[in-house]
């Protein structure tokens, strides 16, 4: 039986919610989602699941950072050897108004383009993967893309790379570049079949969809 290739996802946590947000009632039912069973779906028969890699960070406000930790923690619950989040930060910088010319004060997220960038590094070098799926459309990440494309050259290897653009997010630099790119939202069956249940029981615990997604049920 030949062996099958090894397959690591890399999920920007918040393009991928951004994506879902901006679709609408529509698309905002699948917040609650088993990430691991929605993203082995796109696995080919050939291929096997390594990581599902989560990258975020935990929002500023209270009510979206507890929303955070119960879709994280059923999901860790569900898949506790395959799905392994990562966590960045926030930083204040300074921002200029486009209108008004006048400056002001903003939270960023920071850290999870590098964060992604140095895990797809490492599993590359490290000869962890076969292939890397990226789930984002920022085009911040064209940094491991090149990475990958270099290594296979210096090294003669064939590491392979994939693009899944969250459902309403694109990138023109990602879709350019010399791999297969798709979008999920042409996949919404996908999203349907790693639906949550309202309440997940898994041994003695219980995790309940938070009050303000449930009315996207």
């Amino acid at each position: 039986m030949s062996k099958k290739n090894r397959v690591s996802f890399y999920i920007d946590g918040f393009n991928f919610y951004y994506g879902l947000r901006d679709g609408g009632p529509d698309w905002k039912k699948y917040y609650w989602i088993n990430l691991v069973t929605l993203f082995a779906q796109f696995l080919k028969e050939e291929e096997e699941l390594v990581e599902v890699n989560y990258f975020t960070a935990p929002p500023r406000s209270k009510g979206k950072r507890l929303r955070q930790a119960a879709f994280l923690n059923v999901n860790k619950s569900l898949n506790p050897n395959s799905l392994k989040v990562w966590k960045g930060n926030y930083k204040q910088v300074e921002k200029k108004c486009t209108i008004c010319n006048r400056t002001y004060k903003d939270l960023e997220e920071k850290e999870t383009d590098v964060n992604i960038a140095v895990k797809i590094i490492r599993d590359i070098t490290f000869n962890e993967i076969d292939k890397a799926v990226i789930v984002s459309a920022d085009s911040d990440l064209m940094a491991p893309l090149r990475f990958t494309k270099e290594y296979n050259e210096v090294n003669s290897s064939n590491k392979q790379l994939m693009i899944l653009f969250p459902p309403n997010q694109h990138s023109r630099d990602l879709e350019g570049f010399d791999c297969l790119s798709i979008k999920m939202l042409n996949y919404e069956g996908r999203f349907k079949k790693a639906l949550l249940q309202k309440r997940i029981t898994t041994g003695a615990k219980q995790y309940y969809i938070p009050p303000e997604w449930d009315t996207y049920r």
